[in-house]
């Protein structure tokens, strides 16, 4: 989310934040903090995990990189608009001249012999002092790619719960949004449909998104499963079917492996029937959801 910060007359400071904060109350913390009408660069602040990065362009160009803990409360968020209003502005110190000598006195002298010698003061002008820039630590923003690995159970109305395993592979991320390569299997299982009997197994391969919300995960994506249906030891059919899916994790504490615990929803797009060997078909329930345990390899 970007914006531009209208303070007083003038708009000139640009603001972007993760979509969790609140806008207003950045634009009130970054006021109280000293942030003026006058005032023009960019400030962004980019979610992570443990840290959250502050990147700020002052009015001079420059660009700044600062890792700061987490936006929790009004607290934190008036510490890292402090921070950031400081580094809006070039730091320049004016420091004011040396104060004059005041002048001497004449004194009388006592006559002597021959001319006085004339004092020379030579004239010394002061040094302009230069600035001295706030030194920045320059940090990386987190970096999302990896391998995942999770494990889970699946329910469809017409089947007993199955377990099924999952493999992933996070590639390049923007703005906390990944893209996800996935693959799946379900190992067999007993479907029912009306009063037929047939064994199920599934691989699956897809492609999706996630989306970080700090400790929320949220994902949707599309597969194709190849799915084999054997209604008995001598006889199996492979079928293709298009899916859709969605998620929701939320990240487990206390481990550098990124654990998720999360809700699968799928649909099948594609409606099957099973036909006994008397003609009596059946449909197969195209839902299923699942609940799923996944950690991710930095």
């Amino acid at each position: 989310m970007s914006l531009y910060l209208a303070l007083g007359a003038a708009v000139a400071v640009e603001l972007a934040l993760p979509p969790s904060e609140d806008a207003d109350a950045w634009v009130l913390a970054l006021e109280r903090a000293g942030v003026r009408s006058d005032d023009a660069g960019r400030i962004e602040l980019v979610a992570g995990g443990e840290t959250w990065v502050l990147f700020i362009e002052d009015s001079g160009g420059t660009r700044h990189r600062l890792e700061v803990a987490p936006v929790q409360d009004d607290a934190s968020r008036a510490s890292t608009a402090a921070v950031a209003a400081s580094l809006l502005r070039p730091l320049v110190v004016s420091l004011p001249p040396p104060p004059t000598k005041p002048a001497e006195v004449a004194r009388p002298v006592a006559a002597r012999p021959g001319p006085l010698p004339e004092e020379v003061v030579a004239a010394v002008e002061p040094v302009a002092p230069t600035s001295t820039p706030t030194p920045v630590i320059a940090v990386e923003a987190q970096d999302r790619r990896g391998l995942a690995a999770g494990a889970g159970i699946s329910y469809r109305p017409q089947e007993s719960p199955r377990p099924f395993l999952t493999g992933e592979w996070f590639l390049a991320s923007t703005e906390g949004t990944a893209l996800v390569l996935t693959v799946a299997c379900t190992p067999w299982a007993r479907l029912r449909v009306e009063d037929q009997r047939v064994g199920v197994f599934d691989l699956q391969g897809g492609a999706g998104a996630r989306s970080d919300l700090g400790r929320l995960e949220v994902g949707a994506g599309a597969s194709v499963i190849a799915r084999r249906y054997a209604p008995d030891a001598a006889s199996a059919h492979w079928t293709l079917v298009p899916r859709l899916g969605a998620n929701v994790g939320i990240e487990l504490p206390g481990s550098t492996r990124e654990p998720h615990l999360r809700l699968v929803f799928a649909s099948d797009l594609r409606r099957t029937l099973l036909v006994d060997s008397l003609g009596s078909a059946g449909a197969v329930n195209p839902m299923s959801v699942g609940i799923q345990l996944d950690g991710r390899k930095k």
